[in-house]
């Protein structure tokens, strides 16, 4: 779990060594403090360690459609306030294609 989007960067390694190992999914805000979600998907991309972890993300802005385009890793988007089911269901479906 990371506090926000500065702390995402160092546990995924981004920032100096990882403080953690890689998960296999991310469910994320677009909307962090510090660092935003664009940013962190943004150095995701450019690392070949972390650039084919799966996002989801979870906003409450609505008129993200570009984001699948600027970030490929980016594989759900769920509009706040999100069903819980519906995420459970997205994110079995993000690894369950990783697999």
């Amino acid at each position: 779990t990371a506090a926000d989007g500065s702390d995402a960067l160092k546990i995924l390694g981004l920032e100096g060594p990882a403080t953690a190992s890689l998960p296999d999914a991310i469910i994320m805000d677009i909307m962090l403090p510090n660092v935003n979600g664009y940013t962190v998907c943004t150095r995701m991309a450019e690392n070949p360690k972390t650039m084919s972890i799966p996002v989801i993300v979870l906003s409450g802005f609505t008129d993200v459609k570009d984001i699948f385009e600027k970030f490929p890793n980016i594989k759900t988007f769920l509009a706040k306030p999100f069903n819980n089911k519906k995420l459970g269901n997205a994110l079995a479906d993000v690894l369950s294609a990783r697999q």
